[in-house]
């Protein structure tokens, strides 16, 4: 076991901050970072200081391949007692258990991290834990198992809902994608000709629109951007054209692949436009 730096007899105990958020859906990161103000209220409830934050924003604990950057790297801080730069701690503090992890395995894995040296605090935003207790160690495990199985039952719940809704050809949640109506199965008479035209160019920025003048008519995605004034991609450097042909595919098939029953019109559908225009670039 390392030898630990010593602290000054008068200093706040330094702990590390630890947030997860699964799916980051606006991409902004307000989730994680709403966990790290609460981190910090509890440490200072505590009489702590924390002097890192460790982040694993859009990536989710149940998943096996799944590699959690933040949550590595705090363990080899853990161990050792210090940050790479030097910086000692004797800490965690989050939300829940179940910002940590959702596998028996990652939970142990933090546990014998934590434990490793003596004398480390740990809190959520509830109370202070006692980890180095078999009792708390207990029954933060057994708290993983259950977070575990209704992750699950999510997962399963959604996918025969999903499947459920696409035999009876009926659109999943969300934003509606740009070119049809709210319903999700009526075109929309002023965004469609903008994605088949997209389509013909074989060019996914508004600019090439904006030269004849389509965007400039106030036209909005559906989350309310101006189309003139953004990009055409979304974080996966996908085009709206591509990401339109994907949505409607998963209408046409669901999670499950089965076939939708609504017929679809080939001569008027932008998925199946861009579909061909990809087809032959």
């Amino acid at each position: 076991m390392p030898r630990l730096v010593a602290l000054g007899p008068d200093s706040p105990i330094p702990v590390v901050s630890y947030a997860r958020i699964s799916a980051d859906t606006k991409k902004d990161e307000h989730g994680v970072k709403d966990q790290h103000i609460v981190n910090h209220e509890t440490a200072a409830r505590c009489g702590w200081t924390v002097v890192h934050q460790f982040t694993d924003n859009d990536k989710s604990a149940s998943k096996a391949d799944v590699v959690r950057d933040g949550f590595e790297a705090m363990l080899v801080a853990l161990r050792k007692g210090q940050l790479p730069d030097g910086t000692p701690i004797r800490g965690v503090v989050v939300v829940a258990d179940d910002r940590l992890a959702r596998r028996s395995g990652d939970y142990e894995r933090f546990v014998d991290a934590f434990t490793y040296n003596d004398g480390f605090v740990f809190a959520d935003s509830k109370s202070v834990k006692n980890l180095y207790s078999e009792d708390v160690e207990s029954m933060g495990m057994f708290g993983v198992v259950i977070s575990k199985m209704e992750a699950r039952k999510i997962q399963r719940r959604m996918r025969r809902s999903h499947q459920a809704r696409a035999m009876q050809g009926k659109p999943v949640g969300g934003v509606r994608p740009f070119g049809w109506k709210a319903d999700r199965l009526t075109l929309d008479p002023a965004e469609a000709p903008l994605i088949q035209k997209a389509a013909r160019l074989h060019r996914w920025s508004f600019p090439e629109l904006d030269r004849d003048g389509v965007a400039e008519g106030g036209r909005a995605d559906p989350s309310g951007q101006s189309l003139a004034s953004t990009d055409l991609e979304d974080h996966a450097g996908r085009s709206p054209v591509v990401r339109l042909a994907s949505a409607q595919r998963g209408l046409r098939t669901g999670r499950g692949g089965q076939p939708r029953r609504r017929p679809v019109d080939s001569d008027s559908h932008p998925g199946r436009v861009a579909r061909r225009a990809i087809d032959h670039r």
